[in-house]
C-alpha cells in the first residue's frame, strides 16, 4: 500500500494496491491528539448568496473580466451561491441573442456562456410562491427585478454595475447590501 502525505494536516490517504483494510482514498489519522488543529478552513460552512446583475454576469461568463474574476473563483469554489428566476435568465438569454451584443461572438459561445452561468446559479423560487417584502421602488422598472429576487433569495448582496441599481445602495428596507463589483470582490474573504 502507498501513501501520499498529508502530514502537515495529521492525516494520510491511503491507496491501495490491492485489496486491503482501508478503501482508496480512505482518510487516515495520523494521531490521535489535535486532530482537527489546522483544519477550521476546511470546516463545513455556508456560502454566502449573492444575486449579480445581467452586466455583472456578461463581465464574468462571457468577458472574463480580471477586476470580477475573484467573484467567478468565489462562484466556483462555492464561497458564493449565486441566485437567479426565470426573469433574471430570460433578460440574460435576450441580452445574448441580440444582434447588437458583440457582433463578432458566435452563437456557440454566447450558448457556451449562457449554459456556464446556468450551471452554477440556483433557481429561486417564483415571486407567486414566495412573495417578497416591501422593498423600495427603483427608478429603472426594468431592474426591480433584482431588488425582488435578492429579497426572495435571502440574498446578502446584489452586485451590479447599473448606477441606478447601485444608487439604491443606502436606502431603508433592504435586506441585503447593494454592491459594485469591485466592492464585492474586496468583501471576499481570504482565500486561504
Amino acid at each position: 500500500m502507498s501513501k501520499v502525505s498529508l502530514t502537515a494536516w495529521g492525516y494520510h490517504v491511503a491507496r491501495p494496491r490491492g485489496k486491503g483494510p482501508h478503501g482508496a482514498g480512505t482518510v487516515i489519522p495520523a494521531r490521535q491528539e489535535g486532530m482537527m488543529a489546522g483544519l477550521e478552513h476546511l470546516m463545513p460552512f455556508t456560502p454566502l448568496p449573492v444575486v449579480l446583475d445581467t452586466n455583472v454576469v456578461l463581465d464574468l461568463f462571457v468577458f472574463d473580466d480580471p477586476y470580477t474574476r475573484p467573484l467567478a473563483e468565489a462562484l466556483a469554489a462555492g464561497a458564493l451561491t449565486a441566485w437567479t428566476d426565470a426573469d433574471t435568465l430570460a433578460e440574460l438569454g435576450y441580452v445574448l441573442a441580440s444582434r447588437n451584443f458583440q457582433p463578432g461572438l458566435g452563437a456557440p459561445h454566447r450558448t457556451a456562456a449562457f449554459e456556464r452561468y446556468r450551471a452554477q446559479v440556483h433557481m429561486a423560487p417564483s415571486a407567486e410562491s414566495v412573495p417578497a417584502p416591501s422593498l423600495p421602488r427603483c427608478r429603472d422598472r426594468d431592474d426591480q427585478k433584482f431588488l425582488s429576487l435578492a429579497a426572495r433569495a435571502g440574498a446578502a448582496w446584489l452586485v451590479s454595475k447599473d448606477k441606478r441599481v447601485l444608487s439604491m445602495a443606502d436606502r431603508a428596507g433592504l435586506s441585503f447590501a447593494i454592491l459594485t463589483p469591485r466592492q464585492a470582490v474586496a468583501r471576499l474573504p481570504p482565500r486561504g
